[in-house]
């Protein structure tokens, strides 16, 4: 894989884990302004079991806001568009801090997901993605500065 392409993968990797954020964060911001589908269900929060669905949608909306604006800005940092290109690696690791304190919060209550099935899928899925980005860029420092200069 030449240094063009792991370029657009990893940028492609940021942008799309942020849009998957953001649409969790709509079912919960949709939530929170009192719009109602079928599958858009109250997300409850293990640790406060007896707080309400509101409740949880704004810890919940807070949690995914930060990992959505930080997968996009990382994404952006990472391309150079506005933003410091070093910017993206510690934005890219807070972002995926915060979706696992959100997905470790709402245990495996993907706001927006049609059905448990789906919300399981798509949190093993999130977890697996900021484990990885973790793992690289602070235990095995992939990528290398030298190859992209950030």
């Amino acid at each position: 894989m030449t240094a063009e392409q792991l370029q657009f993968v990893i940028a492609a990797v940021l942008l799309l884990h942020g849009l998957a954020h953001l649409v969790a964060l709509a079912a919960l911001l949709a939530i929170l302004v009192g719009v109602r589908s079928p599958t858009t269900h109250a997300p409850g929060l293990w640790a406060l079991p007896r707080a309400s669905g509101r409740s949880a949608a704004i810890v919940g909306a807070v949690l995914w806001g930060a990992a959505t604006g930080g997968f996009l800005a990382a994404a952006a940092a990472f391309w150079g568009l506005g933003l410091d290109p070093s910017a993206w690696r510690p934005t890219a690791i807070g972002a995926s801090l915060s979706s696992l304190f959100g997905m470790a919060a709402f245990a495996g209550s993907w706001p927006g997901s049609s059905g448990k099935r789906r919300s399981m899928l798509n949190t093993a899925i999130a977890t697996l993605v900021d484990v990885i980005i973790i793992a690289a860029l602070l235990f095995l420092r992939w990528p290398p500065l030298e190859l992209f200069g950030r």
